[in-house]
């Protein structure tokens, strides 16, 4: 989704440093009730002041390598998500591996894991699960409101989206999530236009596609969870198993 990951860049362009202020699984932050309980949810707050030794150490020798070339902000981004994701995977699995980076850039989990890694200017978070349960995929997304201009509209929004007067952070969030979750099954890069979020109330949202991404059909309707919270939008989808 070659759109999205430019979008995601140029909302994201101001340089800053971070380093992790928690970093423990939780059951009780504002992330986890929007996605099932079987799944594992690791979330951290993120300040801005990195130093240089800290989160990198924490980090696997793949997972260094993969990261050591990028500028400090994107470093600590990164080292937050993979420290987050060691903690799930050893809460679902009893076993912390490191997590590399796919020619994509997507996460590479271990054999048997679902999983997706988000994070925004100063929270970040996981979700985790074994595969071959309820679930096929997982995708979750968070988006700093402060972040969209009002000209990104045209760039993210259907025309539908658009006269709907939607958040527009939250169609950007539902579309990211939508991504991570579908892109892992099929291998399909896509477009903004091509998915078109509606709300469904106050906490759900619906993605239904207008193209046909590998095997799931122009029209498919996916259902997610949204919350939003102290200038954070987060989003979330979890894609039962196939039947």
């Amino acid at each position: 989704m070659q759109c999205y990951h430019v979008c995601v860049e140029f909302v994201h362009s101001i340089p800053f440093k971070f380093r992790m202020k928690t970093d423990t699984v939780s059951d009780s932050g504002w992330i986890r009730p929007l996605l099932p309980p079987e799944i594992v949810v690791a979330e951290a707050t993120i300040e801005s002041a990195h130093t240089e030794t800290g989160l990198l150490a924490g980090l696997f020798s793949e997972e260094r390598e993969a990261i050591a070339r990028a500028v400090p902000r994107r470093q600590a981004e990164f080292a937050s998500g993979r420290r987050l994701a060691h903690m799930a995977l050893k809460e679902v699995s009893g076993l912390a591996c490191a997590i590399p980076v796919a020619a994509d850039r997507s996460p590479l989990w271990p054999a048997g894991i679902l999983g997706s890694i988000t994070h925004s200017e100063n929270v970040a978070a996981v979700a985790v699960t074994r595969a071959g349960g309820a679930w096929q995929a997982i995708g979750i997304d968070l988006a700093n409101i402060q972040r969209f201009e009002p000209n990104l509209a045209r760039v993210i929004c259907t025309a539908a989206e658009r006269a709907a007067a939607l958040p527009l952070p939250l169609v950007f969030s539902a579309k990211e999530s939508l991504f991570k979750c579908l892109h892992p099954l099929t291998k399909v890069w896509m477009d903004f236009s091509d998915a078109e979020i509606s709300l469904r109330s106050d906490a759900e949202f619906v993605a239904v596609l207008t193209k046909d991404c590998g095997r799931f059909a122009n029209g498919t309707v996916i259902a997610g969870r949204w919350r939003e919270h102290a200038g954070v939008m987060c989003t979330a989808i979890c894609l039962p198993a196939r039947t």
